[in-house]
């Protein structure tokens, strides 16, 4: 299971943004539940955005809405990076810590 992964940009057409879509496959492969914060991150800026699975896309696609296509400066068929948020205060950072 990899902690991170390089997806291909599909567009949505919902223009408000904080949702994205990818295939169950995908999520299943990141380790991510439907309903998950994650990170999507192009090359000049990251996104947290709530994750949820459409079995209509294909493997290693994210349906990004306009409104997070603009914050992230990325069009159609460009590649982003989707990692689990890791939340600070909960689980995961405090137990790497002690």
């Amino acid at each position: 299971m990899q902690e991170e992964g390089l997806l291909d940009v599909e567009k949505s057409p919902i223009k408000f943004g904080g949702r994205a879509r990818v295939s169950k496959n995908t999520l299943n492969e990141l380790g991510i539940d439907n309903g998950d914060q994650v990170v999507v991150s192009s090359e000049s800026k990251d996104i947290l955005v709530t994750i949820f699975s459409d079995d209509l896309l294909d493997d290693r696609v994210i349906r990004l809405r306009e409104d997070d296509r603009k914050k992230l400066d990325v069009e159609e068929g460009q590649t982003v990076k989707i990692a689990r948020h890791k939340k600070l205060l909960k689980g995961d950072f405090l137990d790497n810590l002690l």
